[in-house]
């Protein structure tokens, strides 16, 4: 007899996941107008100066696809040797759809999260018809993948809400003063801070920011150019051997015999060979930078088990953004874990490319 897990039996994990670039980054926002530049994804945030400013950002969307849910469903269906329909297909690495009205099976959400585990951890919109179920429903996902956002001067207070032990040591007591001062700002919300706070908080801000400055870059001096050409393959005199030979030119020959050509006129001249170029400049994040993303899964032991799959699988290939056919996006990953549960936290894994150490609890 097969025994059913409990799926109800679930912990409160929270990851850190911090990501190193090994080459640099493409992540585009979007193209400029007029030109044939690609910017790079960002965010706004108020800076630990109290100004807002902008800085890269590897979208939350983009890491849970590129990772966890191609990765994942990938490894399952290979391991269970079984291809799909288009629409399972769909569903298990798009998310799925709603292509009619919504019902409320419980009974069919406990089903999906007891054989399909990657969906209970990751979410999908089942549409109408699938399992039986007329309708389309919502399964709601127990993964909660954080924004991976650069490390740099925009982002140090964020970090140190988060995980105090990623800000370099060489700036970390004039954050933790700023932090501080900060704090005692907002201790009663029903008054005015005092005179004294106020001081204290400015004191640590002239004193402090020189310091984290020297220390953390912006986000902009984490951007880097890559200018690009792409030319015509036609006009390239090792490449025009395999060209099929372009047709005769000049006047037909009579079915009577008469072999006089035609006058030549202006249409009958050949054309000089026009050469197509194409150049752009893609903007990426410098190779050597540091990601930081904030990951909370509320799930059982075999929910754990699919991401931690859905990890090792990625380190066969590690690359996330765009160009990874030139090479860019490699990364390594370092996982952390707090389990909310049991009190227990440490690192979990780190994965790279024919590169893994892994903890016991991954391996369990």
């Amino acid at each position: 007899m097969i025994e059913i897990y409990d799926i109800w039996d679930r912990s409160h994990i929270t990851y850190h996941c911090i990501l190193t670039l090994q080459s640099a980054l493409s992540h585009i926002g979007e193209t400029l107008k007029s030109s044939n530049i690609t910017v790079l994804k960002s965010q706004k945030r108020k800076a630990i100066d109290g100004v807002v400013r902008s800085h890269f950002v590897y979208s939350a969307n983009a890491f849970r696809n590129a990772i966890f849910r191609r990765k994942g469903f990938g490894y399952t269906l290979e391991e269970l040797g079984v291809n799909v329909d288009p629409t399972t297909h769909h569903t298990l690495f798009a998310g799925g759809r709603i292509d009619g009205s919504t019902v409320a099976n419980l009974e069919l959400d406990a089903e999906f999260r007891r054989w399909l585990v990657g969906l209970s951890v990751l979410g999908t919109a089942k549409p109408a018809g699938m399992a039986g179920e007329k309708g389309a429903q919502m399964i709601p996902g127990r993964l909660a993948v954080g924004d991976a956002v650069l490390m740099c001067f925009e982002t140090v207070d964020y970090l140190y809400q988060q995980a105090k032990g990623l800000i370099p040591h060489e700036c970390f007591d004039a954050v933790d003063r700023i932090m501080q001062a900060k704090q005692q700002l907002t201790t009663d919300i029903f008054s005015q801070p005092s005179r004294t706070a106020i001081d204290a908080y400015q004191r640590a801000l002239d004193e402090g920011l020189p310091i984290i400055k020297r220390t953390l870059k912006p986000s902009a001096a984490a951007i880097t150019t890559d200018r690009f050409y792409r030319r015509d393959s036609v006009t390239d005199t090792d490449l025009k051997k395999f060209l099929k030979a372009a047709e005769p030119q000049g006047g037909q020959l009579s079915l009577l015999g008469d072999t006089k050509p035609k006058k030549k006129s202006e249409k009958d001249e050949p054309k000089a060979e026009e050469e197509n170029r194409f150049m752009g400049d893609d903007h990426l994040i410098e190779a050597g930078a540091q990601l930081y993303s904030r990951t909370d899964l509320w799930g059982t032991a075999i929910e754990e088990g699919f991401m931690y799959a859905a990890l090792l699988e990625f380190a066969k290939h590690p690359y996330i953004g765009g160009k990874a056919n030139r090479g860019k996006g490699h990364v390594t990953i370092r996982v952390v874990y707090q389990d909310h549960k049991t009190g227990e936290q440490g690192d979990l894994l780190e994965v790279g490319t024919d590169y893994q150490v892994i903890s016991d609890r991954a391996q369990s």
